[in-house]
């Protein structure tokens, strides 16, 4: 992988102020993903869009987070209990997902996984897609058979206020929530990260990725 997993504790000084901006979301049901999303937080909050950015990047690049430009998408997610699309081993398509989890009550995470043998990858992709349009579809057979082929390499909770950080094509899910409450996080993608005074990408060579 070319990022790092890495885990910040308290990562907001005013977390509480987060979760309230959280909870006043409109939020929309996804189409790729379990539960609910809010719209971008560029649109809805750009300086909380900045500010959360430029914290990432100064826990990559603490001596020049500044003198750097990225492009990223922050959203924030909802996602009720027991849903049997939860869980299920996947990877992103961009360079570092990051999560920062907001809820007090559970601790509810994200497990890290290796390929079982090389070339493995997710599978049942259309069937989990279509469980987002029909929610009465059962697909805890096909999400087992995907989860299979991966080993749990760690276990994170979801403390509340706390972020981790690793390489999109680490392959991850969150645990299953068998709790009573909503989980809400806010989850970000950074595609991109350069320096602007030189204009020089400083993500490594996608072919390492293969």
């Amino acid at each position: 992988m070319n990022w790092p997993t890495v885990i910040v504790d308290d990562f907001f000084e005013n977390p509480d102020d987060i979760l309230k901006e959280a909870k006043k979301q409109k939020y929309n049901k996804g189409t790729k993903y379990p539960g609910y999303r809010s719209g971008p937080l560029h649109v809805s909050n750009h300086n909380l869009f900045n500010y959360i950015n430029k914290k990432v990047l100064a826990i990559l690049y603490p001596n020049n987070h500044n003198t750097l430009s990225y492009e990223s998408s922050v959203e924030f997610c909802k996602v009720p209990n027991n849903m049997p699309s939860d869980g299920w081993v996947h990877h992103d398509h961009s360079q570092i997902t990051f999560i920062i989890y907001l809820n007090k009550d559970i601790d509810i995470g994200t497990s890290i996984f290796k390929r079982s043998k090389p070339g493995v990858t997710d599978i049942h992709y259309e069937k989990k897609q279509s469980y987002f349009l029909r929610p009465s579809l059962d697909v805890t057979k096909q999400r087992q058979e995907n989860n299979d082929q991966f080993i749990e390499t760690a276990s994170i909770k979801g403390i509340y206020n706390r972020l981790i950080m690793f390489d999109c094509k680490q392959f991850h899910t969150a645990h299953i929530n068998n709790t009573d409450f909503e989980r809400y996080t806010l989850l970000g993608f950074m595609h991109k990260i350069w320096d602007q005074n030189t204009m020089l990408s400083y993500p490594i060579p996608e072919s390492k990725r293969i």
